[in-house]
């Protein structure tokens, strides 16, 4: 009877000619194996990186304060009763029948709120709020509170209290720096000419739009699960 042949490869005892061809077949297999889980390994972290850049930059918000009856904010001229308070009490950038001025910040605005230090018995007067709307971007004394860009849409209002007052620009309606605006508003009641108020120009969305949301999240779990799988790797 022959003695079969012990091969050096062999890890577990003896091994049949046969037995070493199948070891490298195998051998090869594995080079193959990792090779492949390498190329998925690039893959994923290609697609978690290009899902976060895909993502939006979430810009910062730019705060102004004033008082007295005219001056100017961030470089852009405001006045209260610029036409003469013929409707009502007024305050507007740069001022009710002063046409436009350009928006002064170097990014992208979305919203504009403003809050007033108000006399006793003075507000926001809503129903100009409402004429505002309608008005489509008319300005001047009849064309009520409004935020209008040179797209002449205006931003939807958003009133709170009596006292502040917040417009959001419509999709596709944002205001770009150097851009053309105005906005005006008017109060009931006894004349704030002069009173202080604070704000603020926002490129920040109140509610973030759902696809950059699920853009975002996907890059954050590829990431997370690559991340676990490198420590997989190294533990064996």
């Amino acid at each position: 009877m022959t003695a079969k042949k012990i091969s050096p490869c062999s890890r577990n005892g003896p091994v049949t000619s046969l037995g070493v061809r199948e070891f490298h077949h195998l051998h090869d297999h594995s080079d193959y194996r990792r090779a492949r889980g390498a190329m998925y390994h690039k893959l994923l972290l290609f697609f978690c990186l290009f899902a976060l850049a895909s993502v939006p930059a979430f810009g910062g918000t730019v705060s102004f304060s004033g008082s007295g009856a005219s001056g100017t904010v961030l470089g852009m001229q405001f006045t209260y009763n610029a036409d003469g308070a013929v409707a009502e009490p007024d305050w507007g950038i740069p001022g009710v029948g002063f046409q436009s001025t350009p928006w002064t910040g170097s990014a992208t605005a979305t919203r504009f709120t403003i809050t007033f230090t108000l006399p006793a018995g003075t507000a926001i007067d809503p129903a100009q709020i409402t004429i505002g709307i309608g008005a489509g971007c008319f300005g001047g004394s009849g064309g009520g509170t409004t935020f209008c860009t040179t797209s002449n849409v205006p931003w939807t209002p958003v009133l709170t209290g009596t006292d502040t007052l917040a417009f959001f620009a419509p999709a596709g309606n944002d205001l770009a720096p150097g851009q053309n605006f105005f906005v005006n508003i008017f109060f009931s009641g006894p004349d704030p000419s002069g009173a202080s108020f604070s704000g603020s120009f926002s490129t920040v969305s109140t509610v973030p739009e759902p696809a950059p949301l699920m853009l975002l999240g996907i890059g954050l779990l590829g990431l997370i699960g690559l991340t676990g799988v490198t420590r997989l790797k190294f533990s064996h």
